[in-house]
């Protein structure tokens, strides 16, 4: 139940430490949070997935969405702005 989910994306987590390029590492990430309803940080995984996949549109959306409902101040609202240059830079370069 949630305490197996809370263990599996423990092990995620630090699984991702050692692999931040692995797709389907977020991919996962991003199954367990929105099974547990942090639907901020499920956004914040999508995010990264879809920058990972070449596909700077959705990790835009991805990341605007993650920081529309990750509180201010939280550890992943950095990284959302982040992504979410990332993704815009992309964008852009992609329009050159």
């Amino acid at each position: 139940g949630a305490e197996a989910a809370r263990r599996a994306q423990a092990l995620l987590m630090e699984a991702q430490r050692f692999e931040p390029e692995s797709s389907k590492l977020w991919r996962l990430l991003a199954v367990t949070y929105g099974r547990e309803n942090n639907l901020g940080l499920a956004a914040l995984a999508t995010a990264e997935l879809a920058l990972l996949e070449g596909r700077p549109r959705d990790a835009r959306d991805q990341a605007r969405r993650a920081l529309r409902l990750i509180p201010a101040g939280a550890p992943g609202q950095l990284r959302a702005q982040d992504l979410e240059n990332q993704a815009i830079q992309e964008l852009e370069r992609l329009r050159e």
